[in-house]
């Protein structure tokens, strides 16, 4: 904590979420300007619903990987679970300040205290001359290590029976 600028008393003992080290930061933007932004939840416990009211999001990647069918996907909030990634395209549309809040999703709330429910992680200080570009229309085709399996012909010699949590079984299929 001592060279970080991060002390106790703004952290408490729990969980302080950071944004490239900095608790709370400000990011400059221009007006109408895409921009990337690449999210890493490196917490273990908390579900994070992302936010950015009165801008525009498109999410790109998910763990690292381009959407598939290769068009960006207009989103109003960023879902992240503990060890997620996602890239994502950020646009405001005007001067002023906007804040990226967070709702905290307590996936097992009899094992974590409660979290402040309205968190802002970042500020956007959107200011200047108006840069407008275009996002893009197409993303990058799928690596060829990751085939797209939604129309993939699938083998079914076996089924899969969940039993109980987390015993899975696997069984021979009658066809």
């Amino acid at each position: 904590y001592s060279n970080s600028g991060l002390h106790r008393e703004q952290v408490g003992v729990g969980d302080a979420i950071v944004v490239n080290g900095q608790l709370a930061p400000t990011l400059a933007l221009a007006p109408l300007q895409w921009n990337r932004l690449r999210i890493v939840h490196a917490t273990m416990s908390y579900n994070l619903m992302l936010r950015v009211d009165g801008c525009e999001l498109l999410l790109i990647a998910n763990d690292g990987v381009y959407l598939t069918g290769g068009v960006p996907r207009s989103i109003d909030e960023i879902t992240m679970l503990p060890g997620s990634r996602r890239d994502v395209l950020i646009r405001c549309p005007s001067e002023g300040s906007y804040a990226l809040r967070t709702s905290q999703r307590d996936p097992m709330p009899m094992l974590y205290p409660a979290k402040d429910d309205d968190v802002s992680l970042l500020t956007f200080d959107v200011r200047g001359e108006p840069a407008p570009n275009s996002a893009p229309t197409r993303l990058p085709a799928l690596p060829d290590y990751l085939p797209y399996l939604l129309d993939a012909k699938v083998d079914s010699r076996f089924t899969v029976e969940f039993i109980a949590m987390p015993a899975l079984q696997l069984t021979p299929s009658s066809t």
